[in-house]
Parts: C-alpha cells; structure tokens; sequence
C-alpha cells in the first residue's frame, strides 16, 4: 500500500495526528521541515516506498521561473513508466515537506494533481468509513482545478470481504467529466457502482444513472480471475472520445456482448483476455482497430476464418503455444495491414510452421518483430533465420530467449542454449542479397553461445563504423542501435580487454560511446 498518493491509511497514523490531516491536509505543509515522529507510524517492510532524497540542492532552485519549477515537480511526481499500479518514486505530497515556497508553487501547479491514485480497499481499513480519504481526495481534486485527470482505482489483495468504500467512488463520480484515463484493478466488479448497477445475479436492476464521459480517452479493467461475482459492466457506449480499451479476465457473456458497453466503431487499441470466445466474432465488432493485445487467452477459439483489414500491431501473450494459436496463425488468421507483431511465450514456438504461413498468408509488411520463447537448439536457431530470411522490411527485431526453467525439458548440455555465432555471421553484409537489409535497432536478451568478442562485427559494419569498405554496405540500413543483454561467462574467451585487435577495440569502444552498442550482463552491469 502507497501512503503518500493523495491519503494516509488511518491505521498508520497516531489518534492526535489522523483528525488533523483529515482536517487539513496543508498543516503538513506549513512547516519548513518535517520531523520524523510526525510521519506516519511503519508498516511492514514491503509496503514502504522510500523516503525522498532530501540533500540540499547545489544550486538557487527558487531562482528558476515558477512555469520551469512547475515541469520539474509533474516530471518528478510521474508514476513510473510501465508500472501496472501506478507506482511513483515521488509523490506530490512531499513537496509539501520540503519547504514553504516548494509547498506554495506544487499546491498552485495543477498538472501535478491531474494523477489520481487510490488504493481504497485495503484489509487494514476493515470497517473504517473512508472519512480520512474522502477528504483528501476531495482537497486533492481541487488543487486539479478542472484539469483532465488520469484515475487509478486499485484494490489490495485478499481484502477479507471488504465493502467498497462509497463515499471516495461517488467523489469520484462527480468529477467524470474530468477522466480522461482510468484504470480498474479490482477482484470484486465495484465499478458498478459509478452507474448505480446491481452486483448480485437476482437483485431487481435499477435504471443506470448515466454518467457524463466527454473526455474519456482510455479505460482498463482488471479483476481477479479467482473471484466468480456475477459482473455488471460499466456502459461506456456513449463515451464520444474513448480510444483505448483493456479489459482482463471479465467473464465470456460480457466479451459476447462488448458492442453494448463500448463504442466499438471509434475504438483503436484493444487488449483483452478471451476465455471461450471466438475471436472472429470479437472483431468483427472493431472496425477501425489498429493495435489488438491478447493476453493469456489459453480459451480463445480460433476456428473460424478471420481477416481484419486495419489491424497493424498485434501482441499475443501466452503460457504456450497450443493448438488454437498454431491453427490461427498457420491456417485461419489474416492481417494484411500488420506491421508489428509481438509474441510472448514461455514455451517453445515453431517459427517456420506456424509464424512464416500467416505472414506470408497476410502478404503483410513487417516492420518491427518481437519474439519471446524457448531456444533450445541450433535447430531452433535455423528454424528462425528461415523466418527472418522472408522478412526484408524489418528495421526492428527484437529477441528473447524464455527463462522458463530448463529442468522442464529434456537438456543435455545447457550452456549451448542460446545465440550461436551463426545467427551473427548471417548479418554481415558481404552477401550479394543480405540478410535483413533494412534492420536499423536488433536486441537480444538471453544466453550467448560465443567463443569470441569478434562476433560484434558485423553491427560495427552497419553502423558504418567501419566507413564504406564493403561494398555491399550501400545495400543495407544504417543500423541505429544494438543492444545485446547476455552474461559474459568466464568460460568463454570474448572479454573486450582480452581482445588483441586494437581497431577492432576503437570500433567497439565509440559504438558503446555514442550509444549505439549495448553490452550489459544478465544483472544490468556492462561487460568488461
């Protein structure tokens, strides 16, 4: 539990100091500095996010204008890039407890509020009205003054049976037409609420109170997969600004039904996990989507021919690549405008069998690929190059070798899983009809089966860091960056310092300079 987004948790604070922060919440700021008996009492190691760094500043920040300190404060204040729960390193409240004039210019910055994180269901607050929170969000809002807000509604898991706390959802509710991104992630369907829906399969269904939603660009449902509550939607359908659209393990009969509760015919990105659902009869329902995300959909039924002719990013996540995956894409799944593609899977995947007959089915353009699964032998190495060998539009390819445990599958010899040398070799450009001539940004992540540091070359010839000696150099993309994440193990002889071509090393070392080669270990230090 974060307690410094916009509440305290009521069981973390002592009696004399939770009436005042309910009160006022800016009593915290009037002091210059705050002590740390005023904070609010521990809470378990897990559960703490780290104090700010508070060295004193080696320069007259206050002497910057108000609109640059303002930059600073929303650039600080920002959840982490790609945290599911919104995490941040800093919270908006601290400033407040650094100094008076901080406390004056972030209680006057609006853009730093337009961030509404609230974790309002946690097991600590059993029978507690919410009063504390509902208050400070309610100051919080107002420090918003209007702007377009992004909302996080989170519950914590194994709340215990918890009721859903009201007061902060109908706060919440008052100010709609300021949500522009909200993101539910909640085992119980509580969002409900915000349209006065009924929770319970029986109960008599009240007329939905509709809910203004002018500015309502993206939403994210998340709920437990483990809870069976029967599940009123929330009805977006008349949401004129509504784009984006993620909803996650929700059950087969609101899937069935998604054209009654989103505007389908505006809508452009899509992620979702189908459990049952067929996914032809899903999209038909989308016929602008661009950018489709599925996501553990180990149910999804593919058996049915499939073509959507706007579709250009697709992600699929997946434990393993079974039956109805290898159908759709070797036989019934077509993508004619697909430009990016994404597979994640724990598992093996056979490349040649089911990826090259949809592309070449779809007679798609690839751009960027991105593949995640098991390599375990040099056979699978091939089985990718035969691939990659058909693909000679991409300018991204990015590769993952799976850390599902080995011990899951029949190896001999561990230590030659991984990137041969004969995946580099292919890359040089000395062919008369290269291969992957417009790759301009390749990473690989996962173990190296090299003898030697040499095995780089051929990225030092695209990058031009060679000059133009090959002549075949002309045929293929100047590669921008290459990023390789691989332990160097101390079996294996290609350490940088123990090369003995001192060009070579000059090459390498103004690749790794100017950014375009990326050598790190497993554990993010760089190799030596």
């Amino acid at each position: 539990m974060d307690d410094d987004d916009f509440y305290y948790s009521p069981a973390n604070l002592e009696p004399d100091s939770r009436g005042q922060l309910a009160r006022d919440l800016a009593a915290i700021a009037r002091q210059e500095d705050v002590e740390r008996n005023s904070h609010p009492a521990p809470v378990p190691e897990q559960n703490m996010t780290p104090e700010p760094d508070l060295t004193p500043l080696t320069v007259d920040f206050l002497s910057l204008p108000n609109d640059i300190i303002t930059q600073i404060f929303d650039h600080a204040c920002r959840p982490i890039a790609g945290d599911k729960e919104w995490r941040r390193s800093f919270y908006p409240l601290w400033l407040g407890r650094i100094c008076r004039a901080w406390r004056n210019i972030a209680w006057e910055s609006s853009e730093i509020w337009a961030t509404v994180v609230v974790r309002a269901f946690d097991k600590e607050w059993s029978g507690c009205k919410y009063t504390v929170q509902t208050d400070l969000l309610e100051e919080w809002l107002a420090r918003a003054k209007g702007r377009k807000l992004s909302f996080y509604l989170g519950e914590a898991k194994g709340n215990c049976g918890m009721g859903p706390p009201f007061s902060l959802m109908r706060l919440m509710t008052r100010c709609s037409e300021q949500w522009q991104d909200v993101h539910f992630d909640m085992a119980k369907p509580w969002w409900a609420i915000f349209t006065q829906a009924a929770t319970v399969r029986n109960a008599a269904q009240p007329r939905p109170l509709v809910v203004p939603l002018p500015n309502l660009r993206s939403i994210s449902i998340h709920r437990s997969e483990l809870e069976r509550y029967f599940v009123h939607m929330l009805n977006l359908s008349l949401a004129p600004s509504l784009r984006s659209v993620g909803i996650f393990n929700l059950p087969k009969y609101i899937i069935n039904k998604i054209a009654d509760y989103f505007p389908c015919a505006r809508i452009t990105e899509l992620a979702l996990t189908i459990n049952g659902s067929e996914l032809r009869d899903v999209l038909r329902h989308f016929p602008r989507l661009q950018s489709l995300s599925l996501i553990d959909c180990a149910g999804l039924q593919v058996t049915q021919h499939t073509t959507h002719e706007t579709l250009q990013n697709l992600t699929v996540h997946c434990k393993n690549f079974q039956w109805n995956w290898s159908l759709a894409f070797g036989e019934v799944v077509t993508f004619p405008a697909l430009q990016s593609l994404e597979i994640v899977c724990s598992g093996h995947i056979d490349c040649g069998r089911i990826l090259l007959p949809f592309i070449c089915r779809s007679e798609c353009h690839l751009t960027s690929l991105t593949i995640e699964c098991l390599i375990l032998t040099e056979h699978d190495l091939i089985d990718l190059l035969d691939l990659l060998f058909s693909l000679d539009t991409l300018s991204e390819l990015h590769i993952r070798n799976s850390e599902t445990p080995l011990h899951k599958y029949a190896i001999i010899d561990p230590n030659n899983i991984g990137f041969a040398r004969t995946f580099f070799d292919v890359l040089h450009p000395d062919k008369e009809a290269p291969f992957l001539p417009n790759l301009e940004i390749f990473s690989y992540r996962g173990p190296l089966d090299v003898q030697a540091i040499d095995f780089i070359e051929p990225f030092i010839v695209r990058s031009r860091m060679r000059g133009a000696q090959n002549t075949n150099i002309k045929k293929v993309a100047l590669l921008k960056q290459a990023v390789i994440i691989a332990d160097q193990y101390s079996d294996m002889a290609f350490s940088i310092a123990e090369c003995s071509d001192p060009q070579y090393i000059r090459e390498l070392m103004k690749m790794v300079e100017e950014g375009v080669l990326v050598l790190h270990n497993m554990d993010g230090s760089r190799w030596s």
